[in-house]
């Protein structure tokens, strides 16, 4: 939902839910999609919210009773999950962030560590990113672009597992950008070793007015400002089991149009 809500009344939270799974097209979505989810500022608070907004104890209190997910405890919202040989990291960079402080507990961060660290019999890690990776460094500010060193700090844990046997295959999706993008990991290594880029896909909004945020992005920004853009991105995963190579292929879309966005297919062992 997209309702910004900035004090601690559940019912507000709950209300947005219903009306969300309530609406005649969306609940068609919701029906017939599997669905793992995480917030934003607009879901989680008003816009550019974090720790310190108001609404966070009925948004958490909320988030528990609503979505279905694999939960780590009653205050916790980040998870993760495997399908096949693929492993989906959620991580929230909302609930727990401080601007200038942390971008995410201590918690979160050392269970995002050891997840690129142990990969076990993982082929394929997909991390849900939330905020813009790709961009330059603006202190102070919110996302990973406002947290500049532990953005580096996950990315240097990335290159190491690459050394050490871990996850050879990697793939970002980010949000909080009304448009949608792909780089090719030409752009999103921050560790200073030069081999820790990886894919990365920036989402879009089904229904906002378009923007562009980070960047720069190997296939561009396609976002349009001031007209809902309708955008979104799909992610198809193919692993024929031990021996072969996974693939991904990914699909940038706009509803209506006749000719994809921009379409990429990825591969390794």
């Amino acid at each position: 939902h997209y309702r910004d809500i900035g004090t601690n009344e559940p019912k507000l939270f709950e209300d947005a839910f219903d009306m969300v799974h309530g609406s005649n097209s969306q609940r068609l979505l919701f029906q017939s999609t599997p669905l793992y989810y995480m917030w934003d500022d607009h879901d989680y608070g008003p816009n550019d919210s974090n720790m310190l907004s108001e609404s966070r104890p009925a948004a958490l209190e909320t988030f528990k009773k609503y979505v279905p997910h694999p939960s780590r405890g009653p205050n916790v919202t980040y998870y993760a999950f495997s399908v096949g040989t693929t492993r989906f990291v959620m991580l929230d960079t909302r609930s727990e962030s401080i601007p200038g402080v942390q971008l995410m507990s201590k918690e979160q961060l050392a269970w995002l560590l050891e997840e690129i660290r142990d990969r076990t019999s993982h082929k394929l890690l997909v991390l849900s990113l939330g905020q813009p990776w790709v961009g330059e460094a603006k202190p102070d500010e919110d996302g990973w672009l406002g947290h500049p060193e532990t953005r580096k700090e996950v990315s240097k844990a990335l290159a190491r597992a690459k050394l050490r046997d871990g996850y050879s295959n990697v793939i970002g999706i980010a949000s909080d950008q009304h448009s949608v993008s792909f780089d090719d990991g030409s752009n999103t290594d921050f560790s200073d070793t030069g081999t820790a880029g990886f894919p990365l896909i920036q989402a879009g909004p089904l229904g906002q007015e378009g923007s562009c945020k980070g960047g720069p992005y190997t296939a561009g920004c396609f976002g349009h400002k001031f007209v809902a853009n309708s955008m979104y991105a799909t992610m198809e995963i193919a692993d024929p089991g031990k021996g072969g190579d996974v693939c991904v292929s990914v699909t940038l879309h706009q509803a209506g149009a006749d000719a994809k966005l921009y379409q990429q297919e990825l591969c390794g062992p």
